[in-house]
């Protein structure tokens, strides 16, 4: 009938639509998928760089919190350890990044910062022995130590620089391969590595400023509890040191990432 004809052409054209929908190829649905950008592949190299920044947060939690003891433990020693460290950082940052490149190819990313990190485990433990306060022979041992921190440091901060470089390079190489034409493709790119080192760069260090706070934290908790215990200054360092070596073993978890210049080759 006349009034019931306008429902009838309805649902003729609601299956029409519904027909045609099924009737996509798969290739145009697949097409569809890989126009989107690619967040997942974004999370992946984000996750690499949370491991990472729990890593530093690790050795520098219980490191930082056992260096701020330093003076106050050992007075005139504790101020020729920091010179150790910090004179050896300063001058081999100079030649850190050909070191670097020649050890990445020996030992790899993982193995060599988790290598790096630990004098920082053992100058935390070499904390809980006691050193006289005059010199004597037994100041070769934390001296010793400190100098190779101050030795591994450059290596162990240029190669945190370095891993969070590829992360953004290779995060930027997928997102601006999605979303540019070939001829826009290099511009995009330059924008989306400057985007990803940001965004990186920021969550590394939001979660590595934590390490101060909670190496503090943790060393204010075992001094209150133990302050009157003959055993405090062992349990402190131990933890410490703990702490860091923790932290050390996390770089054994990062995923292996390729130099950005084999990435945009292969690209």
């Amino acid at each position: 009938t006349d009034a019931t004809r306008p429902y009838i052409l309805t649902l003729r054209a609601l299956a029409a639509m519904a027909s045609n929908a099924e009737a996509v190829p798969r290739s145009g649905q697949l097409l569809l998928a890989a126009s989107q950008p690619s967040a997942r592949s974004e999370d992946r190299f984000r996750s690499a760089v949370v491991i990472l920044s729990i890593g530093f947060l690790g050795v520098f939690g219980g490191f930082n919190a056992a260096q701020g003891l330093q003076t106050s433990l050992n007075a005139t020693l504790g101020n020729i350890n920091l010179a150790c460290l910090y004179g050896m950082f300063t001058l081999l940052c100079l030649v850190a990044p050909a070191l670097l490149d020649a050890l990445n190819r020996r030992l790899g990313q993982r193995l060599l910062m988790a290598v790096c990190a630990l004098p920082y485990v053992a100058m935390v433990l070499s904390n809980a022995v006691e050193m006289p306060p005059k010199p004597a022979a037994t100041w070769a041992l934390p001296i010793t130590l400190n100098i190779l921190v101050g030795i591994t440091s450059p290596l162990l901060w240029t190669g945190q620089n370095d891993y969070i470089c590829r992360c953004a390079t290779l995060a930027a190489l997928e997102r601006a391969t999605d979303e540019a034409s070939a001829a826009a493709e290099e511009v995009a790119i330059k924008r989306w590595t400057s985007l990803m080192t940001t965004r990186f760069n920021s969550l590394f260090f939001a979660v590595f400023q934590f390490s101060g706070m909670c190496g503090t934290l943790l060393s204010s908790a075992i001094l209150l509890a133990l302050a009157d215990s003959s055993v405090v200054k062992d349990v402190l360092f131990l933890s410490l040191g703990l702490v860091s070596l923790l932290g050390a073993l996390t770089f054994l978890s990062l995923p292996s990432m390729e130099s950005s210049g084999a990435a945009e080759s292969a690209s």
